[in-house]
């Protein structure tokens, strides 16, 4: 009798916790998350190595190379003000390993580097350098 009494208040609290959920809202949500998940499915890996120069002069050059698996189509080099939270400017390089970016200071913005597969699929940006690479070994060695 007490275990029917508690399955009998799991299933009152159960009721009572979706009455207020918005279940439209909520397939939207998950059709949003599906969508997300199959375009992060369909990009290339991240760029690998991803290095950064650019030091007493007014350019910036970044360089790369492919990440695991197949070649990207090519690659997008993203920058921000070091203040902003997301990515205010992008020039596509191409198939090219590396970029520079004409009056671009490097000490005034945060910069990263995107494969792009022939759809227009991305991977996520990789920052330069060893703290924005996706794995420890950051890929294939140059």
């Amino acid at each position: 009798m007490i275990e029917a009494a508690r399955e009998a208040d799991l299933n009152d609290d159960i009721v009572g916790a979706t009455r207020h959920l918005d279940f439209p809202y909520l397939a939207r949500v998950t059709a949003t998350n599906a969508l997300t998940a199959a375009s992060m499915a369909a990009a290339p890996a991240p760029p690998a190595h991803v290095e950064i120069g650019g030091e007493v002069t007014p350019d910036t050059k970044l360089s790369w190379h492919p990440g695991p698996g197949a070649h990207p189509a090519g690659y997008r080099v993203y920058w921000r003000d070091t203040t902003g939270a997301v990515w205010a400017h992008s020039r596509d390089a191409g198939a090219a390993d590396s970029l520079t970016l004409a009056n671009v200071p490097i000490d005034d913005f945060a910069f990263g580097v995107a494969s792009v597969s022939a759809d227009g699929f991305e991977s996520p940006a990789v920052y330069p350098g060893a703290a924005g690479a996706f794995w420890k070994t950051a890929g294939p060695s140059p």
